[in-house]
């Protein structure tokens, strides 16, 4: 296959040895380890927490992710009682979903200034869909709640109960963020509630 650069760009056609040109965009586009979900949940008192979630776009590629963040609110502004979430393929953001029920969250909790929400909500994914993680097969997605008493992050693990690999996630997190804030995991087990299970 021959590359031939455009006049006056850094962009090129790529054309066959029959000579046919090729869609350009696939070539230049730089695809992701996973395919991604956005999920935006505005809050709605007389409405289930299913319905409240809403299926934004899909993403597989670090063109697209960027698209999409540059065209989205930051976390920050989006108002009391409303969540981003970015989840593999078809996971929906909820502990009943079989990919998340049997596993739980590492939690960043309580941002005193919104900017540092917006900084730390960026690198959670980043780190999450950069598919260099070690453990990014045990990741299934990664939820912002915006609350007026303590804003949270946290990444969703799938089925997992290896506590070297579950601590693992955590500090990969905590070193990838640098942040010195505690985190916690809980478990998504109703019988267990929310009470944290390893904390770092």
């Amino acid at each position: 296959m021959v590359s031939i650069p455009r006049s006056g760009s850094s962009r090129s056609i790529d054309m066959n040895p029959e000579g046919r040109k090729i869609a350009v965009d696939r070539y230049i586009k730089h695809p992701l380890q996973d395919q991604w979900t956005l999920w935006f949940l505005q809050y709605e008192r007389n409405k289930s927490w299913e319905d409240l979630q809403n299926r934004v776009i899909t993403f597989d590629t670090v063109e697209d992710f960027w698209s999409l963040y540059d065209h989205i609110k930051d976390a920050s502004v989006l108002g009391d009682l409303n969540d981003y979430s970015v989840f593999k393929g078809d996971i929906r953001p909820m502990w009943e979903d079989a990919a998340n029920k049997r596993g739980g969250r590492w939690v960043l909790n309580a941002f005193r200034q919104r900017h540092e929400l917006d900084n730390l909500w960026l690198s959670t994914l980043l780190y999450m869909i950069g598919g260099t993680s070690k453990y990014a097969s045990y990741i299934n997605g990664a939820v912002v709640n915006v609350r007026s008493r303590g804003d949270k992050i946290a990444i969703w693990v799938g089925d997992c109960h290896d506590t070297a690999i579950l601590n693992g996630i955590g500090l990969e997190l905590k070193n990838y963020l640098r942040t010195n804030a505690r985190i916690v995991y809980e478990e998504h087990n109703s019988s267990k509630g929310s009470k944290p299970l390893l904390q770092l």
